[in-house]
């Protein structure tokens, strides 16, 4: 929350002497501020430590014989852990309502959608941040210059909608706005009708695409871990 406290602070002067920027309103502005910060906070993930906890620790040739698969092991761990900070994001909301003044959503289905599209998009990334731990010996400065990168190109401080003309619409065709950028556009109205149909596509697509690099970059790891004997 302080950090969305911040960034509205500084908004705020941006719209100082302007109802407007490129057309979106302050009160649009400060929704998208709010719902991006939330979802990339709920989006956070554990996945890389997780991953590399165990191949450090030796306890991945004992995962790989249990009945579940290693990677949907990951899987249930990382949504323990959303469900558990889902509980704490239901106590940020009526904050956000009342302190910044979040709005309403634009459109309740198609946000929805997109939000649980961000999520995966997000599980799939970290998951190839926690994949490149079967071949280096450290990941936390790749998971943290990521964290950064995708903070920004995400639109958690500025939203996409205002990068400039050439430079947005190749943004967006990215996986970082896929995680936050576009269900909060979405919530705030910034984007509507056939352009945030086409943005929902867009993370479907990098759904799918993320899906199947993590199954060929799983098989490679563990073949690489079986042929070494664990």
């Amino acid at each position: 929350m302080l950090q969305i406290y911040v960034l509205i602070q500084i908004w705020s002067g941006a719209y100082r002497t302007q109802s407007h920027l490129d057309g979106i309103s302050y009160g649009k502005t400060v929704t998208y501020l709010c719902v991006v910060n939330m979802l990339m906070w709920l989006n956070q993930s554990t996945i890389p430590w997780y991953v590399a906890d165990r191949i450090r620790e030796g306890k991945i040739a004992t995962e790989l014989i249990r009945p579940i698969p290693f990677p949907l092991q990951v899987l249930s761990h990382q949504v323990g852990y959303t469900i558990a900070r889902t509980t704490a994001l239901a106590g940020m909301i009526p904050v956000a309502v009342v302190v910044a003044g979040l709005e309403a959503p634009a459109t309740v289905g198609l946000f929805v959608v997109s939000a649980l599209l961000s999520y995966a998009v997000s599980v799939g990334l970290y998951g190839l941040l926690g994949s490149a731990g079967f071949w280096l010996h450290e990941t936390s400065g790749i998971v943290w210059a990521f964290s950064l990168v995708n903070a920004f190109l995400a639109g958690s401080f500025i939203p996409l909608a205002l990068f400039p003309p050439g430079v947005r619409e190749v943004v967006e065709l990215l996986p970082f706005g896929a995680m936050g950028y576009t269900p909060a556009a979405i919530y705030s109205g910034m984007v509507s009708g056939a352009a945030a149909v086409q943005a929902v596509l867009v993370q479907f697509f990098w759904c799918v695409t993320l899906v199947a690099v993590i199954a060929l970059v799983w098989r490679r790891a563990e073949r690489g871990i079986v042929s070494q004997g664990g």
